[in-house]
């Protein structure tokens, strides 16, 4: 999955000043600075972004390499902006010698893995900076801490960590078959699992069960766990979970959400590994369960 990298990840905060051969995340919008190498992305070292410690944060280290976020959204000079390249078309490079600003969209495509992690991560904390400029108590700007992963209010005193949202991917059973959905009004068109997040006051099987009745209209039993993973994009700690149909197995379609739900025969389940998400790798796991 996502986070199943070669490197060893290492998120300890500690200020630190970047080394030439350091990594550089400079984000624009819904674009990232990066430059393409044969099926390979690099990012900016130190050197070459020309910046000043003072215009980085530091985020975390793969192996012995640190990644800085660069402060606010600076254009880096001689780097032109992002070339409107469709999620999939990361192998037609345009112009393999230059960086440039690329769409977001490109992450999932992203080679190698251990920097398709360190984008997605690198996302998810600039996002957190972002939004959290100013004190949501008092409205004064914050600062950050210098001895931890931490935004203060000099004013008030309120502190501010990066938010993790818990959530649930839930493959249904009915017999061999499993119960695929699609989203409703989203990009993405692929066969996906029931998921949700977790409200307040309630337990995670408790959002199985609640996700699975509100979108499709069938209740569940047996809510057995499969693993998890992190999902930067939306701040998020995705857990899975396998549970079996408790009753009449008629869909009822919540159309907000869902754009269809089908109990899908084990054979027909799609079975390509990405090595990138919980919801493919649940898919694989059912359908290589009766395929053995």
């Amino acid at each position: 999955m996502l986070h199943d990298i070669e490197g060893i990840y290492d998120n300890h905060y500690e200020e630190h000043a970047p080394r030439a051969d350091d990594l550089v995340l400079a984000f624009r919008g819904e674009s990232l600075l990066m430059r393409r190498i044969g099926d390979d992305v690099e990012l900016p070292t130190y050197e070459q972004s020309k910046l000043a410690p003072s215009d980085l944060t530091f985020l975390f280290t793969i192996d012995e390499t640190a990644f800085f976020l660069v402060k606010g959204e600076q254009l880096l000079g001689g780097a032109s902006p992002h070339t409107g390249i469709d999620a999939g078309q990361v192998d037609d490079a345009h112009d393999e010698a230059a960086f440039s600003y690329e769409p977001l969209g490109m992450y999932r495509w992203i080679r190698p893995r251990d920097t398709r992690f360190a984008i997605e991560v690198a996302s998810q904390l600039a996002a957190w900076y972002r939004n959290n400029r100013f004190c949501g108590r008092c409205g004064k700007p914050t600062q950050a801490d210098r001895a931890e992963r931490m935004l203060r209010c000099p004013e008030c005193g309120n502190t501010i960590y990066p938010r993790i949202n818990p959530g649930v991917i839930v493959g249904v059973e009915n017999g061999d078959r499993l119960l695929l959905t699609k989203y409703a009004g989203r990009g993405f068109t692929n066969w996906a699992l029931i998921a949700g997040f977790t409200e307040i006051g309630e337990s995670l099987e408790q959002t199985v069960q609640r996700e699975v009745l509100e979108e499709a209209g069938v209740r569940v039993k047996n809510i057995r766990y499969f693993g998890n993973q992190p999902w930067p994009r939306s701040s998020s700690l995705l857990v899975g979970y396998f549970a079996e149909l408790d009753g009449a197995g008629d869909v009822h379609l919540d159309d907000q959400e869902l754009a269809c739900a089908e109990w899908v025969h084990w054979s027909e389940v799609p079975h390509d590994p990405d090595n990138y998400s919980l919801t493919r790798t649940m898919m694989c796991a059912f359908h290589d369960r009766y395929a053995e």
